[in-house]
């Protein structure tokens, strides 16, 4: 059996969170925020933290949130998600 790596924007989005303390709950929270949603019912920031422990795994790419992940990051969208190298021809 192969361990397969995770993806190196996923290494980032987590690597992000822990170095300001931030569990995935406090992450969704704040990513709502950023998306400007202030209310935070407790069955949607659950859901959403769940995401985001998807997209720390590598298994679902952030597309909708990458924005906000940047924001609430305070790095840039381009640094945080870098273009994957291209493929040998």
């Amino acid at each position: 059996m192969t361990v397969q790596q995770r993806p190196a924007w996923a290494v980032h989005l987590q690597a992000a969170r822990e170095a300001r303390g931030w569990g995935p709950f406090e992450t969704a929270r704040r990513l709502r925020e950023a998306i400007g949603i202030t209310s935070h019912p407790g069955d949607k920031v659950k859901s959403l933290a769940k995401q985001v422990t998807r997209h720390e795994k590598g298994h679902v790419f952030p597309t909708d949130w990458a924005p906000a992940y940047a924001a609430v990051h305070g790095i840039p969208q381009d640094e945080l998600f870098p273009a994957p190298p291209e493929a040998p021809t």
